[in-house]
């Protein structure tokens, strides 16, 4: 019965990121956000400039950590025309360096005094084996999780402080995860593929590294609200599933392909709406997961599980603890 309920669940959760009821919120529902200051990784194209753009046009100081800053300034240049508003800045950050990761956080805040809203929203799909981080994590994991963890802690201390003067459950870390977090394996993660060894090598699949770590994206973000609670830190921690998305994560299939899969893909705009409605309406709960679009819903079960979630917490832990902090 638990075998059934467990795979009618990941149906069900698939089927409504692909096929969602109307929207019942848009970006003109989106409060003031002037003086607020966000931070969007991967903001230059995709969902991400969208929600870039929509975050200057309601008033927010913005910043892009983006691995290629020359790609970010055109990015930019347009987004300041369509806006006619100019607070938007960027910051050289590659998430397959945690070292990088340290550098854009150091530059951040030596701008900035206060951090409203991080939006983790970068990520990499169908790493080949042979790519993995400078430290030798499996490359899916390392981007898609292990960076943005290690952005979420240098920045907590500042978002913690910043929250003692906001509204409430105004400052928000908002982590996107996708319906792919259905497809993950048991238990979630293979732990022996995050680090490149002979065994990583044996067992590696580019499909399942991506869908271990869209589920990690959820548990660790349930982790996170655990281990810093609202009632203590004032930070609302959230994932949400941003729907199938028409972006560049498809560009490695051949034409045929990308044309069927268009059939069944939203645009960028859509996609935008989910992880704006976490990171700004109101009565966004702590700990919660959003699906397409802009709704309250449900990932796979077992990122609910207290130990699933704590073992992934001590991994990623144990990962950084070598790490420096600021």
């Amino acid at each position: 019965m638990d075998y059934l309920r467990f795979h009618w669940q990941r149906l069900v959760n698939l089927w409504t990121s692909m096929f969602p009821s109307a929207p019942k919120w848009g970006f003109d529902e989106m409060p003031d956000l002037t003086g607020r200051v966000a931070v969007v990784t991967g903001g230059n194209a995709g969902i991400g400039k969208v929600m870039c753009r929509e975050l200057l046009a309601h008033g927010a100081r913005v910043y892009m950590l983006c691995r290629s800053p020359s790609k970010a300034e055109s990015a930019i240049a347009e987004l300041k025309l369509v806006t006619g508003k100019s607070a938007i800045h960027t910051i050289a950050c590659d998430l397959s360096s945690l070292p990088s990761v340290l550098s854009a956080a150091r530059e951040l805040l030596d701008q900035e005094k206060q951090v409203h809203l991080l939006f983790c929203n970068a990520g990499l799909f169908m790493c080949p084996r042979e790519e993995v981080t400078v430290l030798g994590h499996d490359m899916s994991f390392g981007v898609n999780v292990l960076a943005h963890a290690y952005l979420v802690k240098l920045l907590l201390p500042t978002m913690d402080r910043t929250a003692e003067t906001s509204p409430e459950r105004t400052v928000r870390v908002v982590i996107t995860s996708s319906s792919a977090a259905n497809l993950a394996p048991k238990n979630g993660i293979d732990y022996r593929v995050l680090k490149d060894s002979p065994e990583r090598t044996r067992r590696y699949d580019s499909y399942l590294s991506y869908f271990q770590s869209k589920w990690a994206n959820v548990a660790y973000t349930h982790a996170l609200c655990t281990h810093h609670p609202l009632a203590s830190h004032g930070v609302v921690f959230v994932s949400n599933d941003p729907g199938y998305i028409k972006t560049q994560i498809w560009d490695w299939q051949d034409p045929v392909r990308r044309w069927l899969r268009s059939l069944v893909l939203y645009d960028t705009e859509h996609g935008a709406l989910t992880p704006l409605y976490a990171g700004t309406a109101e009565g966004v709960r702590h700990g919660g997961c959003y699906t397409p679009w802009a709704r309250e819903g449900r990932s796979r079960g077992d990122t609910d599980s207290p130990e699933l979630q704590e073992k992934l917490w001590e991994w990623v832990e144990g990962e950084l603890e070598a790490q420096p902090e600021i």
